[in-house]
């Protein structure tokens, strides 16, 4: 029995349908393979590179052997169009950060990387103003004034107070209502020894402000699909 007319003309409508499936649409496009984006920039944990992708080192490359990939970079990386070559983005060591200017945040261009350093050191000047004052109640009938700096003097001529007694140290000075020096004044409050004196310097040492890291392969798509701008 031979088919009809209609028949057939409905085999070749789903056959004409299937074969453009296969030849007018692309695969969707997922990370590191060949129908990314060009100009795209995907991670890997792999040592290499995928094919049609270059390590994202910011390397120069020649435009005439990147022709698609120049157009949609230009030299915002770096590179000379006069003398023919671009930078692809250097990602070695950093982390990608959306363009534009965030709430509160400082503006974000891709031609400006940022090299914020991986540790800081901490002085008094990162510090808030604050004191370590001791409150002391008014009926404790505790009222010391003395000077500051070491005495003057070795006799209580001016009758202030100006250092720990030391039988080389001078302890008196000619001032009043100063600060107490270090270790002027002992005294036992609510059980606990409280003795007055000057925090120890130190030096400062270096702090880490990155979080948790892992370093992966960053790489840039040059062979896949030309992305259309859709404005």
């Amino acid at each position: 029995m031979r088919p009809g007319l209609s028949t057939c003309i409905l085999a070749g409508t789903a056959a004409f349908a299937a074969l453009a499936a296969m030849t007018l649409r692309p695969a969707p496009a997922a990370a590191c393979n060949l129908n990314g984006y060009i100009g795209s920039i995907c991670w890997t944990a792999i040592s290499f590179c995928p094919e049609g992708y270059l390590p994202a080192y910011g390397q120069n490359l020649q435009i005439g052997q990147y022709q698609a990939l120049y157009a949609l970079y230009g030299t915002t990386y770096g590179g000379s169009a006069r003398q023919g070559n671009f930078n692809l983005p250097d990602m070695m060591g950093r982390e990608p950060v959306g363009t534009g200017t965030g709430p509160g945040l400082f503006p974000m261009e891709p031609e400006y990387p940022i090299n914020g350093p991986e540790k800081v050191t901490l002085t008094t000047a990162n510090l808030p103003l604050h004191d370590h004052g001791v409150n002391i109640p008014a009926d404790s009938k505790i009222s010391v004034a003395v000077q500051e700096t070491a005495g003057s003097l070795t006799m209580p001529a001016g009758n202030v107070l100006a250092a720990p007694q030391n039988t080389n140290v001078k302890i008196y000075a000619d001032t009043t209502d100063a600060t107490m020096a270090a270790g002027m004044v002992s005294a036992h409050i609510s059980g606990q020894q409280i003795t007055s004196g000057i925090t120890p310097g130190t030096d400062p040492q270096p702090m880490a402000v990155l979080g948790p890291q892992l370093g992966m392969l960053a790489c840039v798509n040059y062979d896949g699909y030309f992305p259309i701008n859709p404005n």
